[in-house]
């Protein structure tokens, strides 16, 4: 199982492939290909939260750590309330919402001394969440490629484009992708296809 930093690589590396790949010069068994491709390895929500569950559980270089987890079972309860405070966090996250830790601490801090939060709430215990961004980003362009070879292929196959995104033959979107958010227009050799910050025209 990966952890933050080695599914950020992999990421890096998806990205990479996605921006040279040479959209006009694809036939449809290529986009077919292609498009085969994105629905076997496409990204799962599931995997960033596995990533970050592998990056909470690495050790914590010892200069990072206070002096005070050497008591007897305080680094473990520390472990313990901040994974809960990061996935708390995290689900958050999941749901749509902005991902945030818990606040600042209090001064006395009955949510430590009621176990409800740790002492500090930030990541001295573990690494933060790095590549969410990334990942959402990378989802998303996977999605629009996905979308992209099918409006391709069709027209190599036909020389003609869809009527409409909904009327491609059987063709169904990968997640997170909405047809009805993407704009497409249509017209003799013309397309110009785009959704949130992905965008594709010909001719260019």
């Amino acid at each position: 199982m990966p952890d933050l930093s080695q599914l950020a690589e992999q990421l890096q590396t998806r990205e990479r492939v996605l921006s040279q790949i040479k959209w006009d010069e694809l036939s449809p068994e290529q986009c077919r290909g292609l498009r085969q491709q994105l629905e076997n390895n496409q990204l799962q929500p599931q995997q960033y939260v596995e990533a970050l569950e592998a990056a909470l559980a690495l050790p914590v270089p010892a200069h990072t750590e206070p002096g005070w987890l050497s008591l007897p079972g305080l680094r473990q309860r520390e472990q313990r309330l901040f994974r809960n405070d990061f996935m708390t966090a995290l689900e958050r996250t999941r749901s749509g919402e902005a991902f945030a830790l818990p606040g600042p601490d209090t001064n006395p801090d009955w949510d430590w001394f009621c176990g409800r939060h740790g002492v500090l709430r930030s990541p001295f215990i573990a690494p933060q969440a790095g590549c969410r961004d990334l990942f959402e980003k990378v989802r998303q362009a996977e999605a629009f490629a996905h979308l992209l070879t099918a409006v391709l292929e069709e027209h190599g196959l036909s020389q003609q484009w869809p009527v409409s995104l909904s009327e491609i033959p059987g063709y169904r979107p990968l997640s997170p992708m909405d047809l009805k958010q993407a704009q497409y227009e249509a017209l003799g050799l013309n397309l110009k296809l785009s959704w949130r910050e992905w965008s594709f025209q010909r001719p260019r």
